[in-house]
């Protein structure tokens, strides 16, 4: 049986989204006194050990956004989208192209700071090279989801640039993983939302 390495996974971070309905970049949300949304996703996949961490970003935020994160660690990479017309799997086309030493990739939204080291471990505990892993919280999908090296590169060699993500995923086979964390369900796009989430974080 082979065998797995930890450090043999990336996280890739698609934040390129112009956050159109919070009139503000949620990669730049307060979630604590110190972190916005970014970093705190940063800091749980770097402290999982990944070994490679992209971040597809859009011009607006290019700079800021790599100044927070690559003070974290320089390896870490920063890739523009130069494209918002695409749709999301062109971000995450651009990352996965960027990541090559890896036999997983972890996919997680800016959007959604609660990833912690509870719901990574669960996750990768049940990688396999054969299918793609999905978090569910009461069979509700979640994220973040866990890219075996096969479908990453099945991806990686599409021609097409404009696909949905979900409906590319739905030609992969999957394991459903259950998990005691609504949060995995979260995705924050509007202020009301942030403000309903807001009683757990630790703003002030």
């Amino acid at each position: 049986m082979k065998k797995f390495v930890k450090n043999k996974v990336a996280a890739l971070i698609p934040a390129a989204g112009e956050s159109s309905r919070m009139k503000t970049p949620k990669p730049f949300l307060k979630f604590d006194k110190e972190r916005v949304f970014i970093e705190k996703i940063v800091d749980e996949f770097i402290a999982f050990g990944c070994q490679e961490i992209a971040v597809i970003v859009n011009e607006k935020i290019y700079q800021e956004c790599s100044k927070l994160i690559q003070k974290k660690s320089p390896s870490i990479k920063i890739i523009l989208n130069d494209r918002l017309d695409l749709e999301r799997f062109y971000s995450i086309k651009l990352g996965l192209i960027s990541l090559t030493n890896s036999d997983f990739c972890f996919i997680q939204n800016c959007d959604n700071p609660f990833i912690n080291q509870e719901i990574l471990q669960a996750i990768y505990k049940d990688k396999s090279l054969e299918n793609y892993i999905q978090p569910t919280y009461k069979s509700r999908g979640g994220h973040p989801i866990l890219l075996p090296k096969f479908i990453s590169t099945k991806i990686t060699q599409s021609k097409e640039n404009d696909s949905n993500f979900k409906d590319i995923l739905s030609h992969f086979p999957t394991k459903k993983v259950e998990l005691d964390f609504e949060n995995i369900l979260l995705n924050i796009n509007t202020n009301a939302e942030y403000q309903r989430i807001s009683k757990f974080l630790n703003l002030n």
